[in-house]
């Protein structure tokens, strides 16, 4: 009888131990998981820049070396670019102390919010192969992006 028990004793141990193994193993892996945005976009060879709305708060959106940006995902019922869905998704990469500038990264883009202090309030889409401190210095670091 303390045999049969024994044995019914480790097997629940062994069960619950291959239960955790295998719920580290999928913590793990969805851990590593990058997160995707809920914009999708498609890349342009040719880099311009384009205005492609504004947010709930008036800040203005552009997107430079896309052909195409959907933000459809993004919208309120009024159909507004909420703010706080465009950078929820991202993870916050680069940030700097001119009032608030950070990016934001995803698989498929990088978003440079522009927060200098009595400048700039611009957000820029664009693809990950752009260079922060370049992207900064020619959208951020001016007025205006479209005169």
């Amino acid at each position: 009888m303390k045999r049969k028990l024994e044995m019914v004793f480790s097997k629940i141990v062994l069960l619950i131990l291959g239960i955790l193994i295998l719920w580290m193993i999928i913590v793990i892996i969805i851990s590593r998981i990058e997160k995707r945005g809920l914009i999708t976009v498609i890349e342009d060879e040719f880099c311009s820049v384009n205005q492609i709305g504004k947010t709930e708060s008036g800040r203005n959106i552009y997107s430079y070396c896309l052909k195409e940006v959907n933000l459809e995902k993004t919208l309120d019922k009024n159909g507004q670019i909420l703010e706080s869905l465009l950078m929820k998704y991202g993870k916050k990469k680069n940030c700097l102390y001119d009032g608030g500038t950070c990016s934001y990264t995803t698989k498929e883009y990088q978003m440079i919010s522009c927060m200098q202090n009595g400048k700039n309030k611009d957000i820029i889409i664009t693809t990950r192969k752009q260079d922060f401190e370049e992207l900064y210095h020619q959208f951020c670091d001016i007025e205006e992006i479209l005169k």
